[in-house]
């Protein structure tokens, strides 16, 4: 018994000192910050800890869930279409002073279906908008009738495309 494990400790050295001489680079990450695009590393330390912690998001593309996570690996899940009789409600979120606000907001009224909005300048906004993992404005969420998500964006065009010229509400 003593011999086996002398023997696997004299392995692990041994990778150990393996992995020592392994070369390679350093992967130069980048993402969206404040507006634009730039390398994780030169990050300050605030914004480098609220990367750590930002969540995959998910966007439905025809019958698929293109789901991307922080390193931009990229994984697809079957899912049902969105149809008529799926679409059951949605949860607008926008901000008083947003340009793009106003015109999602005249898309929806046209939806016929039964609808929820939350200004997230307002604490019960903010609260519900960090409830579900929304982080910018406008962006809608579209809800089955058990109260799954089944789509969100923050493109009116996205939603005239799929649910109003599709007749996915009519």
């Amino acid at each position: 018994m003593l011999e086996k494990i002398k023997a696997i400790d004299e392995e692990i050295l041994s990778l150990k000192k393996e992995m020592e001489l392994v070369e390679g680079m350093e992967t130069e990450v980048y993402s969206r910050i404040v507006g634009y695009y730039r390398s994780v590393r030169n990050w300050n330390l605030g914004k480098r800890g609220e990367f750590k912690v930002r969540v995959p998001f998910s966007t439905i593309t025809g019958r698929d869930i293109k789901e991307v996570n922080q390193t931009g690996e990229v994984s697809y899940e079957s899912v049902e279409d969105v149809t008529d009789s799926s679409l059951n409600s949605y949860t607008y979120f926008f901000r008083t002073t947003c340009p793009n606000c106003p015109p999602m907001k005249e898309i929806l009224k046209s939806m016929g279906v039964k609808a929820q909005s939350f200004n997230v300048d307002t604490d019960e906004g903010m609260e519900e908008a960090s409830r579900l993992n929304i982080f910018s404005a406008p962006t809608v969420v579209f809800f089955d009738k058990k109260g799954n998500e089944i789509y969100r964006t923050g493109n009116p065009k996205d939603v005239e495309t799929r649910f109003i010229n599709s007749e996915a509400t009519a």
